[in-house]
């Protein structure tokens, strides 16, 4: 995982409802609640079929690869679970 990231835009929640978070072709995903809870995180393609999914635990910070036009929700239905768009910085 690089040592540097560079934000491309703000954290918002990922939840049940898709994003595209700004056509990033990277996120950073970070889910903020006890070690013990984990949620699951979806990547759709723009036709809406699944594209893949990965869990996620209390306290982990991800870096996912995604196409522009490829959606993002979770399982998580409240604010525990942050997505932000990134690139890597050299």
């Amino acid at each position: 995982m690089p040592g540097i990231i560079k934000p491309l835009g703000v954290s918002n929640t990922c939840n049940s409802t898709s994003s595209n978070t700004y056509n990033a072709s990277l996120v950073r995903i970070t889910h903020y609640d006890n070690p013990n809870t984990a949620h699951t995180v979806y990547c759709y393609y723009s036709n809406s079929s699944l594209r893949y999914s990965i869990v996620i635990a209390g306290g982990e910070s991800i870096i996912l690869e995604k196409g522009p036009t490829d959606t993002i929700n979770c399982s998580s239905t409240d604010a525990t679970v942050r997505i932000v768009p990134i690139a890597y910085k050299n």
